[in-house]
């Protein structure tokens, strides 16, 4: 018989596209080839996502609860409909990638049914929320809490992206992790193609606030008149940030916002690109990272540096303020052979520590699932 698993995540990759999105879709696209029955399960956000191309996906979309978050997280209040998707598809393993009661459900569910529930850690911040007091203007968070701190205690398996999760998670949770380095695909037909002339610089979120969009607009204001800097900006826009980036475009030839971009277009704009900037105020592991080493790019982040990784092993640097950035950009600039070595040391050092395949093999592994799809015993 074959594999049933259900994925809770409140966002599918058609709808919305974030990191967690990115390597959830990785991850299906593992089981389904591996002729595993696929449940996903998200909050709808309403729009089109077109046809899904195999019949062993099956999506569960939820109509959205609508109340303001100012009350704090709500997803708990989708735990009657989560229930019933799970009583209906009696799943041989559920997977979450999210910190919300959902986790809570899945490790609840999959206690009393005999079945793992995989629970990835997506951000350091995952680690921090319970520590903090809960406001009183936010009273949901009361019971979302209630749902996360179960998920803490039962998950069966909580996958961490680097040491400082797994020692956190140790002490605050006395809970073991599995460390998996964060990883991507790498398609080897893909030409690299850097400018001799042109350094280009590329900024890849979706715009929420954590990530700072508004700082690389103000790293991009300082080189306007440098026309060997080309500055180009991928992600999702929100409102409270459309002026700053149209009237940066507006003054700035060598700038330019490319919109929300398919993952499949990020990769192809980084192929040309020779450095990643970073601007979060926190990360887990960004999948750009990834993304952007094995397409010879080097990153400048200003505070996610995960394991040391970017200056244990040369292939990016720590700059955490813009006065830093405009440094180690502009003598980049002047010194590319530098450059060029760091972005062959970068895809060299990505090749060898961060293996897609050997992640999703374990995860299968740890759900139980072999080659064909069918249940382990």
């Amino acid at each position: 018989m074959n594999k049933k698993i259900v994925i809770l995540h409140p966002a599918f990759w058609k709808q919305a596209m974030g990191g967690a999105e990115i390597q959830i879709k990785y991850l299906v696209d593992f089981l389904l080839k591996k002729n595993v029955q696929v449940h996903y399960v998200y909050e709808d956000k309403g729009t089109a996502i077109g046809t899904v191309m195999h019949e062993n996906l099956i999506l569960h979309p939820l109509s959205r609860i609508k109340l303001s978050k100012r009350f704090g997280n709500r997803w708990f209040l989708y735990r009657n409909k989560i229930n019933y998707i799970l009583n209906e598809v009696q799943p041989d393993g559920i997977y979450t990638r999210f910190f919300s009661s959902w986790s809570g459900f899945a490790s609840e569910y999959a206690l009393k049914n005999n079945i793992p529930h995989i629970w990835a850690i997506a951000s350091d911040n995952d680690l921090k929320v319970l520590e903090r007091s809960i406001s009183l203007i936010k009273p949901l968070d009361i019971i979302e809490n209630r749902y996360v701190k179960r998920a803490f205690k039962l998950a069966t398996v909580i996958i961490v992206q680097n040491i400082w999760q797994e020692a956190e998670l140790q002490q605050k949770h006395n809970r073991k992790g599995l460390f998996l380095k964060q990883a991507a695909p790498y398609d080897n037909q893909s030409i690299v193609v850097k400018s001799e002339t042109v350094l280009k610089i590329v900024w890849i979120a979706n715009m929420k606030s954590l990530k700072r969009p508004d700082l690389f607009v103000n790293l991009v204001k300082h080189f306007r008149e440098f026309k060997e800097v080309k500055f180009e900006m991928i992600g999702r826009m929100m409102p409270k940030y459309n002026n700053i980036i149209k009237q940066e475009e507006e003054n700035n030839a060598m700038f330019e916002y490319l919109g929300e971009l398919s993952n499949t277009e990020v990769n192809k704009v980084l192929l040309g690109a020779d450095i990643l900037i970073n601007t979060s105020d926190y990360e887990g592991f960004s999948n750009t990272f990834i993304q952007a080493w094995l397409r010879k790019n080097i990153v400048m982040s200003m505070n996610s540096n995960p394991d040391d990784i970017l200056t244990t092993y040369e292939v990016g640097f720590l700059c955490p303020t813009i006065d830093q950035m405009i440094q180690k950009i502009t003598f980049l600039k002047k010194n590319k052979d530098v450059l060029r070595t760091m972005q062959s040391r970068a895809m060299e050092y990505v090749l060898e520590e961060h293996n897609l395949e050997n992640n999703l093999n374990i995860i299968a592994n740890l759900l139980k699932i072999e080659e064909n799809g069918s249940t382990l015993v």
